[in-house]
């Protein structure tokens, strides 16, 4: 089990960062929490991660601003050179965009079977 807290103190306003509502400067808060089951049972992993960037966290390599996001990812991994990596995502922005009617939502799934040759 792991997590993270970031927060910045100094962030664009609402305006700048695309939301609907413009007063004020936006929120600068972003955290996950993410649960891993490694080898829960030979050779198969489970994790879950759930986590939510505020408007105002400027840089992240892995989460857009403005979003909640929920994955849970699956691996089969049974040998060095083979794997089966499964993983469904959904991502829902926390406050409307600027002129848009409703929150974006988005949901996709990735599977990836992964054959080595060679050693």
């Amino acid at each position: 089990m792991a997590g993270e807290v970031g927060y910045a103190p100094e962030t664009p306003t609402r305006g700048a960062s695309g939301l609907a509502s413009s007063a004020g400067d936006a929120d600068g808060t972003a955290w996950n929490l993410s649960i891993s089951a490694v080898d829960f049972l030979p050779d198969h992993s489970l994790g879950i991660n759930y986590g939510e960037t505020k408007a105002g966290w400027l840089l992240s390599p892995d989460y857009r601003q403005n979003e909640r996001v929920f994955e849970t990812r699956y691996l089969w991994r049974r040998s060095r050179n083979l794997a089966l990596d499964i993983r469904a995502r959904w991502r829902k922005d926390i406050e409307l965009r600027e002129n848009a009617l409703r929150r974006q939502e988005d949901v996709n799934v990735f599977a990836r079977f992964t054959l080595g040759f060679g050693n």
